[in-house]
């Protein structure tokens, strides 16, 4: 059951908001110590209904260990310092009945009547696809494009992430050694990518491409595991 948190600080809109929504919501005091969590929350977590978290901080929660990364710990504490919303994308294996996963945490800092800072509220939000520019230039960029391949087209993973990168003016060779790949496997999708898109050559798809901003997207099995600040 999701638990209640002070309604004179809070209003039971925002708390009814956050309870009917099916996105993770959870808000911390400036010590750190759990506020409330939405049953979106405890699902991300895989956090049985009986379990009450209330008061207590990550490091008593032998199940979120992935918020014990000091990079995650740093981002909570700049919204502290600097009062103002701070978001990162995280990627983690939440629990170990799902996959790792890739979501965008809002951080939002919650001020009282006296408007002093007294809670954070976090936000998670799902996301697949972020800017190719994070592997390229070993940065996130401030803005993130979603737009996904055309899913008329009927590609694989492995493809996706080949045009992806190819899009980026790579060779085949490099291709494979960032994906893991053999230099043949490489060859043999984008043959199978050419057919697909209708381009009757590697100068065609690269055109097209470009056209289609294909280099805006990278597929999130190439994500790095952790938190990554989005500034």
């Amino acid at each position: 059951m999701t638990k209640n948190i002070n309604l004179s600080v809070i209003s039971q809109q925002l708390i009814n908001t956050w309870n009917n929504n099916k996105e993770p919501y959870l808000v911390k005091d400036i010590n750190s110590k759990y506020l409330y969590l939405n049953n979106a929350f405890r699902k991300l977590i895989n956090l049985p209904d009986n379990i009450d978290i209330i008061g207590l901080t990550d490091a008593d929660i032998s199940s979120v260990s992935y918020f014990l990364h000091q990079d995650y710990i740093k981002l909570e504490k700049k919204v502290h310092k600097e009062l103002r919303r701070v978001s990162s994308v995280e990627s983690h294996i939440f629990h170990s009945n799902n996959p790792r996963e890739i979501y965008i945490c809002d951080r939002t800092p919650l001020f009282d009547n006296e408007h002093k800072l007294f809670a954070v509220s976090f936000h998670f939000s799902l996301y697949s696809n972020f800017s190719s520019n994070y592997y390229i230039d070993n940065q996130l960029p401030s803005m993130i494009n979603i737009q996904d391949p055309d899913p008329e087209i009927n590609m694989t993973s492995e493809e996706i992430a080949t045009l992806t990168l190819f899009s980026h003016l790579m060779t085949p060779e490099e291709i494979a050694t960032l994906l893991d790949l053999d230099n043949e496997d490489v060859s043999e999708y984008l043959t199978n990518i050419c057919f697909k898109l209708k381009a009757s050559s590697l100068d065609e798809l690269s055109e097209y491409c470009q056209e289609h901003q294909f280099n805006s997207n990278v597929p999130d099995k190439l994500m790095p595991q952790g938190t990554h600040e989005l500034t």
